[in-house]
């Protein structure tokens, strides 16, 4: 695997997969169309390292890259929000996608041959029916755009232009693989471009309190992913002295010591985690006013109760007076009306004994 591939393709795929985990841990407007275009930009992305690195699997691997239709038309639906018919087209494009999918995974030679380089029997045909349904996705998609307010426009735009670099970057850079026009490695930039787009449309779609958690989620993941790299660069350095012989049985391909492997790193992993979180925790209230943190999140959770506890008393306390004064006024109204009747009955006595007068 050559350094431009790591260097290239790698992040590609990791910040896609990134965005859509994160959108699906704390987000709450984005839907699971931008979740599973993320996702589905990883897997190409994956697909394009293992053509890359020569690995077979890849010309069984990308034909799943034709699920991207669909993925790109259900965000668009989700991001406009949109019903029926046009979940009728997203349901048309998926259903393509599979077909495609399933075609290239049992029966990859009718696509391309070896190595995807070489046209099979159906990769011109298919070729002009994606492309068609390429372009109907671009034009439900554009309308989508035009028909949408002034602030909802740049984010269902991001999806229309997300749609257009991940075409660029999928079928476009296969078609030029296939009739060796070109370079698997130019399509590097219109797939960033297009992973970019996506994470502007689920990051802009969420009120500024969710956005700022899916900030501070992604910045958890950079920084998790940080001290898992010195921390399983040294592992793997010291695991030669923590097996018996020596050896890493993987590497020599004996069997016999895969369950003392998996025992060293139980054993290991199980320190490392409660200090992976807690300088991830610390990082956290470094970096953010109100960090996402197990303790923090039980503190406010615990305050909460505290002041429902607190307020439920008063509020009982003062229905329990208000009924004693509506006991207290019906018996005081009812001495009221007792007194008003004696009053009189003495004022009518004192006319008849000033009648006669």
């Amino acid at each position: 695997m050559t350094p431009a591939i790591v260097l290239t393709f790698f992040p590609l795929c990791v910040v896609a997969l990134t965005i859509g985990l994160v959108a699906l841990r704390l987000g709450k407007e984005t839907r699971g169309g931008l979740v599973v275009l993320s996702s589905g930009l990883a897997v190409w992305a994956t697909g394009l390292i293992l053509l890359l690195t020569g690995a077979r699997i890849a010309e069984r691997v990308l034909p799943l890259g034709m699920l991207l239709a669909g993925a790109v038309l259900h965000a668009g639906t989700d991001v406009a929000r949109q019903r029926a018919p046009r979940r009728r087209s997203v349901t048309l494009a998926y259903g393509f996608g599979v077909l495609v999918a399933l075609t290239g995974f049992f029966a990859p030679r009718l696509l391309y041959g070896e190595g995807a380089r070489g046209p099979g029997p159906v990769f011109l045909p298919l070729a002009v029916v994606a492309s068609g349904v390429t372009v109907a996705t671009l034009v439900l998609l554009a309308r989508l755009v035009r028909d949408a307010s002034s602030l909802e426009r740049p984010r269902r735009l991001a999806v229309l232009l997300s749609c257009a670099f991940g075409s660029l970057g999928g079928g476009g850079a296969i078609a030029l693989r296939v009739w060796s026009m070109g370079r698997v490695e130019w399509s590097a930039p219109p797939l960033f471009a297009a992973i970019a787009l996506t994470g502007y449309a689920v990051f802009s779609g969420e009120e500024l309190r969710v956005r700022q958690r899916l900030v501070q989620g992604a910045v958890q993941a950079v920084i998790t992913a940080a001290l898992s790299a010195v921390g399983l660069t040294a592992f793997i350095a010291a695991l030669p002295w923590l097996l018996p012989g020596g050896a890493v049985p993987i590497a020599t391909g004996s069997g016999a010591s895969i369950l003392w492997l998996a025992f060293v790193v139980f054993v290991a992993a199980l320190p490392l985690e409660p200090l992976r979180m807690l300088l991830v925790e610390g990082a956290a209230r470094a970096l953010f006013q109100s960090p996402i943190t197990v303790p923090e999140l039980a503190d406010r959770v615990e305050r909460t109760e505290t002041r429902s506890r607190s307020g439920s008393a008063p509020r009982g306390a003062r229905r329990r007076r208000l009924r004693r004064c509506a006991r207290n006024s019906k018996s005081a109204g009812g001495h009221r009306r007792a007194g008003q009747t004696f009053g009189e009955e003495r004022r009518g006595h004192g006319v008849a004994r000033r009648d006669p007068s």
